[in-house]
């Protein structure tokens, strides 16, 4: 089974790309371990998923999302986030980097 089968966002036209992602998703289990926190997780299609490697799946997402939302935090992705220091094993911008207005000032401000 793909791991983006049951996307929501999968259809005919862009079946590729999911492909690539899960091949690339696929090719990184290694990274997907402890507590996982994915931003920009909109209806959480992959939290089942990562839970095969990772003991703990904290989705954040804003909350004008046009999907419906499975966040466990809701914040802005171009602010601090609400997230105490040093408690993500792995962070998780999987197709959500477009909602990140400056890159530069989010990875300063949440390094």
């Amino acid at each position: 089974m793909k791991i983006s089968q049951f996307h929501s966002n999968r259809k005919a036209h862009n079946w590729l790309i999911y492909d690539v992602g899960d091949r690339w998703m696929e090719k990184h289990t290694s990274a997907y371990r402890g507590q996982i926190y994915d931003l920009g997780c909109g209806e959480a299609p992959y939290k089942d998923w990562f839970l095969q490697y990772a003991d703990r799946y904290i989705g954040v997402d804003w909350c004008d999302s046009f999907h419906n939302k499975k966040a466990d935090i809701v914040a802005n992705l171009n602010e601090p986030l609400p997230v105490d220091d040093e408690v993500a094993d792995t962070v998780l911008l999987i197709t959500s980097d477009q909602l990140i207005c400056r890159t530069t000032n989010w990875f300063y401000h949440n390094r």
